[in-house]
C-alpha cells in the first residue's frame, strides 16, 4: 500500500470515529449515560450547547460527537491536549484561524447540499455507464462548452442530451432527498415545448434545485429545435447559474482551508506534530498526496469561474466539469472537511481555557499511569450550567467508594453530575472546569439518574431501576480495566425496608471492587457496620 493511500485509508477510518461512524473500540459510556450527564438531550440545555462554541456546523457536530465518545488512551488524550496549548501559546495564529473559520462558515452549507444522495448515486449509474464513449466528456470543459451551445444553437447534439440528462436526474433525485423543503409546483412551473408562458424560482432552495433538474431532463430527452428557444434557455442559463453559485462556495471553502494551512505551516505546525496541519498537508503541501481525480476537481475550482458571484455570463464548460469533478471526490473531500472542523475544534478548547474567570477555573489535567488502582482528583471545581455558592471538590485518597448524604436540595444531584461532566472533559479534550484534576483514565463510566418505567412492557420505575443497578454491576465486575459509577439516589420508588435492604447489597457488591470509584447519593441510613467501614461518607450541602 503507497503512503497515499495509507493516509486516505487511515484518514477514512478517523472521519467515520469522528462523525459518528462505528468505532472499533468498546463504548466507555453507554446510551443512558450520555443521557444522565445531558451529552445529548435535543431540545434542552445540555453540556454540548453551553461550552461547544465551535464556528462551523461540521466543526459543531464534531464537537458533540466526542462529547459522547470519551477515551481512555492516554497517549492520544495528550496529543489532543497539545493541540490545544499549541493553539494557546500562538494568540496570533488563534486569531487569524478563527477569523477564516468565520469564512468556512457562510461556505458550509454548499458542502451540505452536495453530500451524496443514494438516490441520485444510483439513477446517475443506470445512465452514466450507459454511455462508456461519451465518458470521457464529462470532465472536459472545452467539449461540454461544444455540447452547451450546440444544443443551444438547435443542433441534435448526443453529447450535451448525454451530460444534461446526468445533471437532470441528479438535481431532482438530491431534491427528493432533501429534507426542511416543500413540495415542487408543477403547476406553477410546468414547461411545455409548444410554447406555454414559462416561470422560475429567483431563491436557489430545494425547489429551484427540482425545477432545474427537471429542465435539464426536459433538455436531454427531447430533440432540440426551434421551439426550445426564448424563456427555455433562460431557464437553463439559471440552472447552470445555480450549479455555479453552489460551486463558488465549494471553491472559496477550498481557498479557505488552503489559507489555514498558509498560515499554520508559517507558525511551524509541523514541528509541533499537529494533526490537522499533517491532514491538510495531504492536500495543499508543494507535492500532495491526495487522488488526480482531487487535484483536478481543485484545479477547476481555482479557475476565474468560481471567482465572485454566479452571472449567466460563465464558462459553462467549467460549472459542468467543476460539480461532475466535485460529485467524484465527496468521500475524500470529507477528510478536508475533518481537517477543518478539527481546528475549529481545537480553537474551542484554547477558547475555553484561555477565557476561564476566579468563578470558572479551566486547567489541563494531569493523567496518572498508575495500574494498580485508580485515581481522581478534583480541586474547586464548579458545574457548568447550574448555579451554586462554593466550588466542589473530590479526592479518592482517603477511600475509592463515598456515600454522598445530605437534605433535599442540598446539591447532592449537582455534585454527581459535575463530577460526571469533569470525568467525560478530562478523557475527551483533556481539560476540565477546575484548578487542578489527576485521573486514571476510566474504560467506563456508568451513571444511574434518570430512570423510566415501561408500562407497556410490565416494568415498573422500581424494577427499572433494579434492571439499570444489575447490569452496572455485572459489566465492572467482569472488567478489569478502572471503572467509575455515580448512582443520584438509587431504589426509591419503593418501601423504605424494600429500597434501603436492595442498595445495602448495591453497596456490597460495589464496594468490594478495587479497581472502581463510586459515589453513591441517598438518604437511607443505618447501614451495616462492615458496610460502613468500605464506604466513606460524607455529609453535603452546597
Amino acid at each position: 500500500m503507497t503512503h497515499a493511500l495509507k493516509l486516505l485509508f487511515l484518514c477514512l477510518l478517523s472521519t467515520a470515529n469522528m462523525f459518528g461512524g462505528v468505532s472499533l473500540a468498546p463504548a466507555i459510556i453507554d446510551t443512558a449515560t450520555q443521557y444522565d450527564l445531558d451529552l445529548s438531550r435535543p431540545g434542552k440545555e445540555s453540556l454540548g450547547s453551553v461550552i461547544n462554541k465551535a464556528h462551523t456546523f461540521y466543526g459543531k457536530k464534531a464537537f458533540d460527537t466526542m462529547l459522547c465518545s470519551p477515551l481512555d488512551e492516554i497517549e492520544i488524550l495528550k496529543n489532543r491536549q497539545k493541540h490545544t496549548r499549541f493553539l494557546l501559546e500562538n494568540e496570533s495564529l488563534s486569531c487569524n484561524l478563527a477569523s477564516q473559520m468565520s469564512v468556512v462558515a457562510v461556505h458550509e452549507p454548499a458542502l451540505i447540499q452536495h453530500h451524496s444522495d443514494p438516490l441520485a448515486q444510483k439513477a446517475l449509474e443506470s445512465v452514466y455507464f450507459s454511455f462508456p464513449k461519451l465518458k470521457k466528456f464529462n470532465t472536459n470543459p472545452y467539449a461540454l462548452d461544444l455540447a452547451y451551445f450546440s444544443h443551444i444553437a438547435g443542433l441534435c447534439a448526443p453529447l450535451a442530451e448525454h451530460v444534461i440528462m446526468h445533471l437532470g436526474i441528479d438535481l431532482v433525485a438530491k431534491a427528493a432527498g432533501s429534507k426542511g423543503h416543500g413540495h415542487h409546483d408543477h403547476e406553477h412551473h410546468h414547461e411545455h415545448h409548444h410554447g406555454c408562458n414559462h416561470h422560475h424560482h429567483d431563491d436557489y432552495d430545494g425547489n429551484s434545485m427540482a425545477y432545474y433538474g427537471l429542465q435539464a431532463l426536459h433538455w436531454g430527452l427531447h430533440v432540440p429545435g426551434l421551439y426550445d428557444m426564448g424563456q427555455g434557455i433562460k431557464n437553463r442559463a439559471l440552472m447552470i447559474q445555480y450549479i455555479q453559485s453552489q460551486t463558488i462556495h465549494i471553491a472559496q471553502y477550498v481557498q479557505a482551508a488552503e489559507d489555514m494551512y498558509g498560515m499554520l505551516k508559517q507558525h511551524h505546525a509541523a514541528t509541533y506534530d499537529f494533526e490537522p496541519f499533517t491532514k491538510l498537508d495531504y492536500f495543499f503541501s508543494e507535492n500532495p498526496q491526495c487522488s488526480s481525480d482531487f487535484k483536478h476537481c481543485m484545479s477547476l475550482l481555482k479557475k476565474r469561474t468560481f471567482k465572485g458571484k454566479a452571472s449567466v455570463w460563465n464558462h459553462v464548460g467549467n460549472v459542468l466539469a467543476a460539480y461532475r469533478a466535485y460529485g467524484k471526490v465527496e468521500n475524500e473531500f470529507a477528510l478536508l472537511i475533518e481537517a477543518v472542523s478539527e481546528i475549529d475544534i481545537y480553537l474551542t478548547t484554547a477558547q475555553l481555557v484561555k477565557n476561564q474567570t476566579a468563578q470558572q477555573s479551566w486547567s489541563f489535567v494531569v493523567f496518572n499511569e498508575n495500574k494498580n488502582k485508580p485515581i481522581l482528583i478534583i480541586e474547586k471545581f464548579s458545574h457548568l450550567f447550574v448555579a451554586h455558592s462554593k466550588l466542589l471538590k473530590f479526592s479518592s485518597k482517603k477511600s475509592l467508594h463515598t456515600l454522598v448524604k445530605g437534605d433535599n436540595g442540598s446539591g447532592k444531584s449537582t455534585y454527581l453530575n459535575g463530577i460526571g461532566h469533569v470525568l467525560i472533559l478530562a478523557q475527551t479534550f483533556g481539560i476540565v472546569p477546575a484548578t487542578y484534576c489527576e485521573i486514571t483514565p476510566f474504560s467506563h463510566i456508568y451513571t444511574f439518574r434518570c430512570i423510566q418505567d415501561d408500562i407497556a412492557a410490565g416494568t415498573s420505575r422500581f424494577y427499572a431501576e433494579c434492571a439499570r443497578i444489575e447490569t452496572i454491576i455485572e459489566s465492572v465486575t467482569q472488567s478489569s480495566k478502572f471503572s467509575c459509577v455515580l448512582l443520584d439516589e438509587p431504589f426509591t420508588f419503593t418501601t423504605h425496608e424494600k429500597g434501603s435492604a436492595h442498595l445495602e447489597k448495591a453497596l456490597s457488591d460495589i464496594g468490594s471492587l478495587s479497581s472502581t470509584i463510586s459515589l453513591v447519593a441517598t438518604h437511607y441510613k443505618n447501614f451495616s457496620t462492615a458496610l460502613e467501614y468500605s464506604w466513606r461518607q460524607e455529609n453535603f450541602n452546597i
